[in-house]
C-alpha cells in the first residue's frame, strides 16, 4: 500500500513538471490562432497557407444556386480537409466558386481562409463563435 502511495505522489509530480516544464502551461491558444491569421495575405496559394500555419481539419466549397430565379453563391457542410483531395478537386476545376479552410483556436480566433476557384486566397474573415454571441470577442 506504500509502495501505491509513493508511485501515485511521483506521478503526480511528474505530470507537473511536464506541464509547467514542457510549454503546457504557458500554451496560448488565442495567440496562436492570431499569429496564425496575421501570417495570412490575400494572393498566397493553398500550399503557402498549409505551409505557414498548419492543416486544417475542416473546409467548405463555395456553390452557385438558383433560388426564385435568382442566383446565390453558398457553402457546403464542413468536410474533412486533406491537402491531395483539396488540390485534386482545384485542378479538376470541381470548385469554380472557391472554398474556405476553417481554422479554429478558440473562441476568440476562429477564421476562415478563403479562396477562388484556383486555390489563390482572397480573404480572411473571422468565423462566428459563441464569443459573438455573447459579443465579448476581443
Amino acid at each position: 500500500m506504500k509502495a501505491l502511495f509513493i508511485l501515485i505522489i511521483l506521478v503526480v509530480i511528474a505530470g507537473a513538471a511536464v506541464y509547467s516544464f514542457g510549454g503546457y502551461s504557458s500554451y496560448d491558444p488565442t495567440q496562436k490562432g492570431r499569429e496564425a491569421k496575421a501570417a495570412i495575405s490575400p494572393g498566397m496559394t493553398l500550399e503557402q497557407v498549409v505551409d505557414a500555419i498548419d492543416q486544417p481539419t475542416k473546409y467548405a466549397e463555395l456553390v452557385r444556386i438558383e433560388k426564385r430565379g435568382q442566383e446565390y453563391i453558398d457553402e457546403t457542410g464542413l468536410m474533412g480537409f486533406t491537402l491531395e483531395n483539396v488540390r485534386y478537386r482545384i485542378d479538376s476545376n470541381e470548385v469554380p466558386e472557391g472554398f474556405y479552410l476553417l481554422y479554429h483556436y478558440s473562441a476568440q480566433a476562429s477564421f476562415e481562409v478563403h479562396f477562388d476557384g484556383k486555390g489563390i486566397v482572397t480573404h480572411v474573415k473571422d468565423h462566428a463563435t459563441m464569443a459573438d454571441l455573447l459579443q465579448t470577442r476581443e
